[in-house]
């Protein structure tokens, strides 16, 4: 996984502000997105400089957060067998060519790719 990656999802596990002082990118976007839609996030906005973001206080957003592939260790898994893999309550993400996915896309798109994390 990025380092660019691991430090964004550090810096939303340990912020207790509204707005986090972090460049925004393409990655940090689509993952905000998805947590957004996987009704993880209320909210979120962003300029050129800043993120503004409120979480849900009913989920633990990061209680269970789990890194599944390292810089050292890449898991990555075809669509079949990511097909196996489900644990309910469970978020997982995937790196695919199509971009940051979570495994409910991958499974309606037929693709594989790296494990990344687990919410």
């Amino acid at each position: 996984m990025r380092l660019t990656l691991v430090l964004f999802l550090i810096a939303l596990k340990n912020y207790h502000k509204c707005v986090l002082d972090m460049q925004t990118s393409s990655l940090y976007i689509t993952l905000l997105k998805i947590l957004y839609k996987e009704g993880f996030i209320r909210y979120f906005n962003f300029d050129k400089k800043f993120l503004l973001l409120f979480l849900y206080t009913k989920k633990d957003l990061f209680k269970q957060y789990k890194t599944i592939s390292t810089s050292v260790r890449s898991l990555f898994l075809n669509a079949r067998y990511l097909h196996k893999h489900h644990e309910k309550g469970i978020t997982t993400f995937v790196s695919t060519t199509f971009g940051v996915l979570t495994l409910s896309m991958c499974k309606k798109k037929n693709i594989g790719g790296l494990l990344l994390f687990q919410i």
